[in-house]
């Protein structure tokens, strides 16, 4: 699954192209991946190469008129389009041995500044979650949040992944638009 700080952007890219002024929207963005449980809350069915959310029950289970679904709507198409269409090009099984989360640390601090995220906004939407979460988890993240870590890519292409930040989020927001 992309990194928090993946999906921020994305949230935020969204949250612009349909003009979302909603804390909760990015609540619930996060949310999933905030739980122990990734297979309840990511609604994990069988892909191509991974377990990826079925895309089906989520829009059976999520109320898109709702803020917080429609940010964890956002966060489980995302990791949808990443498993199945970006890591698809790449041979390699990036999640054995965590391997493709040395590239996160590296592209973390590009995202954040090629998406302009507030880290002390973010930090504060976390922090202010009173759903029943892994507060464990909660800090992690905070944490991945703040990494800066220099090396080379062995998994994501800069231009590449960037890239494709933007243009999921174009492609997301056609799914809701679709579903609502």
């Amino acid at each position: 699954m992309p990194n928090i700080s993946s999906h921020m952007a994305v949230a935020k890219k969204v949250s612009e192209l349909l003009k979302i002024n909603s804390e909760d929207f990015y609540k619930g963005n996060l949310i999933p991946d905030l739980y122990r449980n990734k297979f309840k809350s990511h609604f994990k069915t069988a892909g191509e190469r991974y377990l990826i959310p079925d895309i089906v029950v989520v829009k059976n289970n999520l109320n898109l008129n709702n803020m917080k679904d429609l940010g964890k709507f956002v966060h489980l198409m995302l990791d949808y389009y990443y498993l199945e269409d970006y890591l698809d090009e790449i041979n390699d099984n990036v999640f054995i041995n965590d391997n493709i989360y040395n590239d996160y640390d590296i592209i973390n601090d590009l995202i954040i500044k090629k998406f302009n995220i507030n880290i002390s906004y973010l930090e504060n939407i976390l922090l202010s979650i009173d759903d029943d979460i892994d507060r464990d988890l909660l800090f992690y993240n905070l944490e991945c949040l703040k990494k800066n870590k220099n090396g080379v890519l062995k998994y994501l292409e800069e231009k590449k992944f960037l890239s494709f930040l933007e243009n999921v989020s174009y492609k997301i927001c056609d799914d809701i638009k679709n579903n609502i």
